[in-house]
């Protein structure tokens, strides 16, 4: 099996593509029949004739379409636990909180995830947690994510190995919070514990995993600052935070404005939306990334724009909870809009589908989030959120994170729009071809440098362990 220190930093690397999509002139284009050079780590050239040079490697994708590695801007890389969740746990049906919806998404957070880590915090050996977190980090390589913001609970540091071992670009943080623990959901209401007096232990920790682990592997590895959410973390922690980014220049994300229960929290202990909430804390800004942000209202989303501060959509998360995520309200109010696949799914294609035609139900009309669209917001709007113009596009002198999809398959051919055929009718199974920093990762399907089959069996015995421990304590039953 190949690993990547066999692989030649400066080798050149030429895809043969049926398409490759490009971004000129503020558009996505496809370009037919032309190759794909690459040198070192860089994009050298995009030619329309097949290239007659010295080639170290070369990938035959004729039948495919090669395009930027999507940037997946949130995730909690563990969703072979949390993606086998969904409905297992009933609604209450006695008296509750008439404010508060009974919705898959409630239950969900407040009465399995949030006490699921409450339930399997220390009860796993570090080997358990890089099993686990090895699997999910593969997973979402193969799933066609190049860039990861993952925001974990199982160990950024953890997470930043995997990545530097499997040769993924990855920015990553601890969540950390200032609540003595985490809100649980009983009998219709949400209950919150109270806030620490000294709650900067995870800021501290973030600060020192940032200085061992940000910039390694020739730049690959960022570290960011990554608090929980608007109602687990006081004002006092969020301007720590603040000021800890400015310092080490680094990477902001928080959950915002992703819970009916979190809303009315926010608004009765701090007077103001969670948006308004971060915005008076100095947490905004082109250096803040906020996942969800389903309930920002028209005020909130002006809030956004005027910061320069980039949303996560996460349809797919949030679908399951029969909720349908705006898009179109924060496209139209000029912010930046990326896409995360959180903690049900790690196939971004999907992520990418779900979220387009939950946009199009909500607005009743079918230009509303074209394939077009949503390929730019997974590409282009996550490398703006990142400050970077060096990912999430295929030019000369730019990064070469590179996938190539195969649509030359029963239900992608033939292709007519190479864009369509990807969004609507692809999947991660069709993701044959994956380089990171011109590293071949994943090659005609399979990765290179790990045995699939085997990290997938030293994983199972942890996601057992935590299921057990999660049904021991009621959470959840099969």
């Amino acid at each position: 099996m190949s690993s990547l220190q066999e692989q030649k930093k400066d080798a050149v690397t030429v895809i043969h593509a049926g398409w490759i999509l490009v971004y000129e002139d503020g558009s996505l284009k496809s370009l037919k029949d032309h190759d794909l050079v690459i040198k070192g780590d860089k994009i050298e050239e995009i030619i329309p004739v097949r290239y007659k040079g010295h080639a170290d490697v070369e990938i035959d994708a004729q039948n495919g379409v090669a395009l930027p590695g999507f940037i997946n801007l949130h995730t909690h890389a563990d969703p072979v636990l949390h993606g086998t969740t969904v409905d297992l746990y009933p609604p209450y049906d006695g008296e509750r909180d008439p404010r508060i919806p009974i919705d898959l998404d409630t239950v969900f957070l407040y009465s399995v995830f949030f006490p699921m880590g409450n339930v399997v915090c220390g009860k796993l050996s570090v080997e358990e947690r890089k099993a686990l977190t090895k699997l999910g980090l593969m997973g979402l390589v193969k799933g066609g994510s190049t860039t990861i913001f993952e925001q974990t609970s199982n160990g950024a540091e953890l997470f930043a190995e995997a990545a530097i071992d499997l040769g993924a670009r990855v920015y990553a943080c601890d969540t950390y919070h200032s609540m003595d623990e985490m809100p649980v959901y009983d009998k219709g209401k949400v209950y919150y514990g109270e806030h620490r007096s000294a709650p900067f232990a995870g800021l501290e920790k973030a600060i020192e995993l940032h200085k061992k682990y940000d910039g390694q592997a020739d730049g690959r590895i960022h570290m960011a600052l990554g608090p929980h959410a608007t109602d687990t973390c006081c004002p006092e922690l969020l301007r720590a935070t603040r000021a800890a980014a400015d310092k080490l220049g680094c990477k902001l994300t928080i959950h915002v404005a992703q819970s009916k229960s979190e809303m009315i929290h926010v608004q009765e202990a701090h007077g103001k939306t969670p948006v308004e909430y971060l915005e008076e804390n100095n947490f905004l800004g082109p250096d803040f990334i906020g996942a969800h942000g389903v309930y920002a209202n028209n005020s909130d989303r002006e809030i956004l724009k005027k910061t320069g501060s980039t949303i996560v959509h996460c349809a797919t998360s949030f679908s399951k909870g029969g909720i349908p995520v705006p898009l179109k309200p924060f496209v139209d109010a000029g912010v930046n809009l990326g896409v995360g696949t959180d903690s049900f799914s790690v196939d971004y294609l999907i992520e990418l589908r779900t979220a387009g035609f939950i946009a199009k139900v909500n607005e009743e009309h079918p230009w509303v989030a074209t394939a077009r669209d949503m390929l730019t917001y997974g590409t282009v709007n996550g490398a703006k959120a990142l400050g970077r113009t060096d990912i999430g596009r295929l030019a000369s002198g730019a990064k070469a994170d590179v996938i190539v999809v195969n649509l030359n398959n029963l239900q992608n051919s033939p292709v007519l729009d190479p864009m369509r055929k990807l969004v609507y009718l692809s999947n991660h199974n069709d993701v044959e071809t994956v380089l990171i920093d011109g590293r071949l990762i994943v090659d005609k399907g399979r990765f290179i440098t790990e045995d699939e089959e085997a990290v997938v069996e030293k994983a199972r015995p942890a996601f057992e362990k935590v299921w057990r421990l999660c049904e021991e304590a009621g959470l959840y039953s099969l």
